[in-house]
């Protein structure tokens, strides 16, 4: 194909990228250039077709917005940001949701992460957290825990959740400009013993009880009673593990209507 490109002065792409049907292409040259090479391209395999979605210094791929920002002219780098469809109508689970508080923390913190790493101006990042604050309170989320769970999260850790894990880097965090040095990786996280897990389906009456008091107590009367069990769970970690139970949708779409026969 770069042979044709080549051959009908068609400029070739300084960079394409594709996931699934999904394309992002910077290309150097005018929308008249970039139209043939889109009509080159399509006329190679009949069934597969590119479309023309955007042009110009922004562009929308899956869910980022890359576009020319302030950096652009000093370093030629490109800026990232949150895309959100206009259809989007967020709607979160609410927080009188029978889910564990700490299952909804985990969603707000991770959200913010999320929006700390695509973000590569802080405020394009300030704005999206901000929007996010006020769509969760239309979902009930009372605000003072709201600015608790946003305070955790904070954007000068961002080269932090880009490039590891929470916990991985050693006490001192990472320098703006260095990457990632192997030595300041915490690996004691990995070495952990293998956990005992208990799993139970969850409903809203386990609340009422300490499930994990319950097992480790349980754990621990059986090593007492036999030494076969106490070798085998000698570095193993109690830990109850909850599994989701079938909602209405998947039981209505499961049943089973009487056989007429019978």
């Amino acid at each position: 194909m770069k042979e044709k490109a080549a051959e009908a002065s068609i400029p070739w792409p300084i960079l394409y990228k594709r996931f699934i049907d999904d394309c992002f292409v910077i290309y150097q040259g005018g929308k008249t250039q970039l139209l043939r090479f889109i009509s080159l391209f399509n006329s190679l395999v009949e069934s597969i077709t590119l479309s023309l979605e955007s042009f110009g210094s922004s562009a929308n791929f899956l869910d980022l917005t890359i576009y020319k920002g302030k950096r652009f002219r000093k370093e030629g780098r490109l800026d990232i940001k949150i895309f959100q469809k206009p259809m989007n109508k967020y709607l979160y689970l609410p927080f009188t949701t029978n889910h564990p508080i700490h299952c909804l923390k985990s969603f707000v913190t991770t959200e913010l992460q999320r929006y700390v790493r695509a973000s590569s101006d802080q405020s394009a990042f300030l704005t999206i957290a901000a929007l996010f604050f006020k769509r969760l309170l239309k979902r009930d989320f009372p605000p003072c825990l709201l600015s608790k769970w946003f305070d955790t999260v904070q954007y000068s850790h961002r080269r932090s959740y880009l490039f590891t894990q929470e916990g991985d880097v050693a006490e001192g965090g990472l320098e703006a400009d260095t990457m990632v040095d192997q030595s300041s990786i915490n690996l004691s996280r990995y070495e952990k013993p293998q956990p005992l897990i208990y799993k139970v389906e969850y409903n809203q009456r386990l609340k009422k009880l300490n499930l994990s008091s319950i097992f480790k107590q349980t754990v621990n009367d059986h090593r007492n009673l036999s030494s076969n069990f106490r070798n085998f769970t000698a570095n193993m970690e109690p830990i109850i593990c909850y599994s989701r139970a079938p909602n209405l949708g998947q039981k209505l779409i499961r049943a089973k209507l009487p056989n007429s026969s019978s």
